[in-house]
Protein backbone atom coordinates (compact mmCIF):
# COMPACT_ATOMS: atom_id res chain seq x y z
CA UNK A 1 0.00 0.00 0.00
CA UNK A 2 2.89 2.38 0.70
CA UNK A 3 4.48 1.81 -2.71
CA UNK A 4 1.17 2.23 -4.50
CA UNK A 5 0.53 5.50 -2.69
CA UNK A 6 4.04 6.73 -3.55
CA UNK A 7 3.40 6.00 -7.23
CA UNK A 8 -0.04 7.59 -7.28
CA UNK A 9 1.06 10.73 -5.45
CA UNK A 10 4.19 11.13 -7.60
CA UNK A 11 2.19 11.98 -10.71
CA UNK A 12 2.60 15.66 -11.49
CA UNK A 13 4.77 16.41 -8.46
CA UNK A 14 8.22 17.97 -8.66
CA UNK A 15 11.13 15.54 -8.36
CA UNK A 16 12.19 17.07 -5.03
CA UNK A 17 8.81 16.24 -3.47
CA UNK A 18 8.94 12.68 -4.83
CA UNK A 19 12.43 12.17 -3.43
CA UNK A 20 11.38 13.55 -0.05
CA UNK A 21 8.39 11.17 0.07
CA UNK A 22 10.61 8.21 -0.90
CA UNK A 23 13.13 9.18 1.77
CA UNK A 24 10.43 9.37 4.45
CA UNK A 25 9.08 5.97 3.50
CA UNK A 26 12.56 4.39 3.43
CA UNK A 27 13.41 5.78 6.84
CA UNK A 28 10.22 4.35 8.26
CA UNK A 29 10.76 0.94 6.61
CA UNK A 30 14.05 0.72 8.53
CA UNK A 31 12.39 0.97 11.95
CA UNK A 32 12.03 -2.21 13.95
CA UNK A 33 9.88 -4.21 14.09
CA UNK A 34 9.61 -4.19 10.33
CA UNK A 35 8.67 -6.54 7.54
CA UNK A 36 11.88 -5.39 5.84
CA UNK A 37 13.94 -7.16 8.50
CA UNK A 38 11.63 -10.19 8.42
CA UNK A 39 12.17 -10.47 4.66
CA UNK A 40 15.93 -10.29 5.14
CA UNK A 41 15.74 -12.98 7.81
CA UNK A 42 13.68 -15.32 5.63
CA UNK A 43 15.75 -14.82 2.47
CA UNK A 44 19.32 -14.33 3.69
CA UNK A 45 19.75 -15.30 7.32
CA UNK A 46 17.70 -18.44 7.95
CA UNK A 47 17.09 -19.03 4.22
CA UNK A 48 13.81 -20.73 5.04
CA UNK A 49 11.95 -18.57 2.49
CA UNK A 50 9.03 -18.45 4.91
CA UNK A 51 8.61 -14.87 6.06
CA UNK A 52 6.15 -14.25 8.86
CA UNK A 53 4.63 -10.96 7.75
CA UNK A 54 2.81 -8.75 10.25
CA UNK A 55 0.08 -8.16 9.33
CA UNK A 56 -0.28 -11.32 7.27
CA UNK A 57 -2.25 -9.85 4.37
CA UNK A 58 -2.42 -6.55 2.54
CA UNK A 59 -6.08 -6.13 3.45
CA UNK A 60 -5.07 -6.12 7.12
CA UNK A 61 -2.82 -3.07 6.69
CA UNK A 62 -4.65 -0.08 8.18
CA UNK A 63 -4.75 3.22 6.31
CA UNK A 64 -3.43 4.90 9.47
CA UNK A 65 -0.34 2.69 9.33
CA UNK A 66 0.27 3.68 5.72
CA UNK A 67 -0.13 7.38 6.55
CA UNK A 68 2.69 7.13 9.11
CA UNK A 69 5.16 6.47 6.28
CA UNK A 70 4.39 9.88 4.78
CA UNK A 71 4.55 12.05 7.90
CA UNK A 72 7.40 14.58 8.13
CA UNK A 73 10.58 13.37 9.82
CA UNK A 74 11.20 16.63 11.71
CA UNK A 75 14.97 16.96 12.33
CA UNK A 76 15.83 14.09 9.95
CA UNK A 77 13.95 15.51 6.98
CA UNK A 78 15.68 15.33 3.62
CA UNK A 79 16.96 18.70 2.47
CA UNK A 80 17.46 19.16 -1.26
Amino acid sequence: KVTLRLLIEARGRPLSECLRAEFRACQRFMRQPSDFFEGIRAALVDKDKAPRWAPQSLTDVADESVAEYFAPLSERELEL
